[in-house]
């Protein structure tokens, strides 16, 4: 499992779990005066679902939301497979899919992929061979930021039977979405959350994307109150107004273009190119050094334990000011 960088007194500057730096501006008191906190929410959402589709340009009909996209993961396993079932997981990749395979009792197969990358055909292959009833998949994928074609996931949809879950927890840093796919092909399952690029992760609104009789089956498998009323409120609020969060998109590109301009003077480090927000980086020799240099400061870093990843470092991209401060504490250690 990966494990932060922290300093001991406190994390300040925390580059571990890919947050957005930028709070929205929302005035939470006019929120709270608003809320019948007494009562129940309205267990359909109808507000907040109604906005995610057409912002996504599918029907209503075609959306769930969860608890955030742990909840999603949850939901999926729980209507999708049976317990005892083999589930694929190529990796590296996000770990609650494996976590919560073995929680709901199914055998995480998780296969690693050359070169990170996620190889389509042979996946085909695996999921034929363990007679998998659920494959996920993750794009842009975490840690390493890589990307799915339409054409490697038209293929596999084309050539496998099984329920196929595609993570897009990052898609809006990359433009990149296959949620336009979902009318095409009914086994396929768009996970998406407004804990990243909304900066929304403290109120966990996660929601899928698929068929309208997929969405039957996840609804029956998820709690009646899946989102708090605050949730909901907060999360109709930043969507009637995209300005910020559109800023904040520029504002991330811009530094993570900074970033790696600022990585390619380090010829002993890998870096794996990204389209979220955040950098993978295979320090190799320099690993430990670059380790102790940042325990000793309150920023932290996402480091693994898995074997594949050792010496690797992910970097969620932060403020101009964070950015500084991490490119300083780089150059001290690599030159």
């Amino acid at each position: 499992m990966p494990t932060e960088l922290l300093q001991k007194s406190g994390c300040v500057n925390r580059l571990s779990h890919n947050e957005l730096p930028f709070s929205p501006p929302l005035n939470l008191e006019d929120c709270l005066k608003t809320l019948c906190i007494n009562r129940y929410p309205e267990s359909a959402y109808e507000g907040l679902t109604t906005r995610l589709a057409t912002l996504n340009a599918v029907t209503p009909e075609s959306l769930i939301l969860s608890n955030g996209s742990d909840e999603c993961i949850r939901m999926i396993i729980d209507a999708f497979s049976a317990p005892g079932e083999a589930i694929v997981i190529p990796t590296p990749t996000f770990t609650q899919y494996a976590h919560q395979a073995q929680v709901c009792y199914r055998r995480p197969m998780t296969i690693l992929q050359p070169g990170f990358l996620f190889d389509l055909k042979q996946l085909a292959v695996e999921v034929r061979r363990y007679e998998s009833p659920l494959i996920f998949l993750c794009s842009p994928n975490n840690p390493t930021g890589a990307v799915l074609s339409e054409k490697d996931l038209r293929y596999f949809l084309e050539n496998t039977a099984c329920t196929v879950v595609l993570d897009e927890a990052y898609s809006e840093f990359s433009t990149v979405t296959m949620a336009a796919l979902i009318g095409e092909y009914p086994r396929l399952i768009i996970m998406r959350t407004l804990s990243k690029a909304y900066g929304l992760a403290g109120l966990r609104i996660g929601y899928c994307m698929t068929s309208p009789e997929n969405i039957q089956k996840l609804g029956w498998v998820r709690g009646p109150y899946a989102l708090s009323s605050l949730s909901e409120k907060v999360g109709l609020l930043v969507l009637s107004d995209l300005s910020h969060y559109a800023e904040c998109l520029v504002r991330i590109q811009c530094e993570k273009n900074r970033f790696l301009e600022f990585l390619k003077h380090f010829t002993t480090i890998c870096v794996y190119p990204s389209q979220a927000n955040f950098v993978l980086i295979d320090a190799k020799d320099d690993f430990n050094a670059l380790k102790s240099a940042f325990e000793k400061t309150s920023i932290a870093l996402r480091y693994f334990d898995e074997p594949y990843l050792k010496n690797h470092l992910r970097i969620t991209i932060g403020d101009f000011v964070t950015m500084k401060k991490v490119k300083g504490l780089i150059k001290a250690v690599l030159t």
